[in-house]
């Protein structure tokens, strides 16, 4: 499990990130950045730039996270649908 601000290094982010949730910063070797949010096994993409001072010369990912989601987060699934309400 990924603590906030910490810094790892893997060759496959998809395993790396199989099972947490929160928010990432993920650098590909290339220097492309994608900042995610990761919730019940689904993704979704809030950015995406460019660092090339973040190249790497391996084949190493990059993932940091930044920050947890909070208890009141809409969950990812249930983004842009209406609230259905119990009557």
């Amino acid at each position: 499990m990924f603590k906030v601000h910490e810094l790892v290094l893997v060759s496959d982010p998809v395993e790396a990130l199989e099972k947490e949730t929160g928010f990432f910063q993920v650098t590909a070797p290339t220097g492309q950045t994608l900042e995610i949010r990761l919730e019940g096994g689904y993704v979704r993409i809030q950015g995406e730039f460019y660092c090339p001072e973040n190249m790497r010369t391996d084949d190493r990912w990059q993932i940091v996270k930044v920050g947890e989601l909070e208890p009141n987060d809409t969950h990812i699934e249930n983004e842009g649908r209406p609230e259905t309400k119990m009557q």
